[in-house]
């Protein structure tokens, strides 16, 4: 079992990769953290196990390595609600790929920009969606 924060099972769970220093606000509505091991975090197929079996909600992680985790996973993870993609640039395809993997119920969030200036968070529509906004 992986170590590091952990709180009480609440409505929100996020797995990250690295700071075991930092309070996530989640943890503060009833939420919880989980920390990959540093040997998880080599193998995209211990890191969709660990996904799984902690029933995490949101995963923060690199257009790449969440398509690597999806794939490893092998069909959708259940517990998934919200994939937030940053670190790299979202194409439009792996867009697609996400959300063909990752199962209904999924939104994906798209957070990237240059370190040096403000970025920006969107939604990802899925595809075949309308937008009425």
């Amino acid at each position: 079992m992986s170590t590091g924060l952990r709180y009480p099972r609440g409505r929100v769970q996020a797995a990250w990769r690295r700071s075991s220093t930092l309070l996530d606000p989640r943890a503060c509505h009833g939420g919880f953290l989980v920390f990959a091991e540093a040997w998880q975090r080599k193998d995209p197929r211990q890191l969709a196990d660990l996904i799984r079996r902690s029933g995490v909600q949101l995963v923060v992680a690199t257009p790449s390595i969440l398509e690597l985790i999806l794939d490893a996973a092998g069909g959708p993870l259940s517990e998934l609600r919200v994939a937030v993609c940053m670190g790299e640039g979202l194409l439009r395809e792996a867009a697609e790929r996400i959300y063909d993997r990752a199962g209904p119920g999924v939104s994906l969030y798209n957070f990237y920009g240059s370190t040096e200036t403000e970025n920006s968070v969107f939604p990802v529509p899925a595809p075949n969606s309308r937008n009425t906004g």
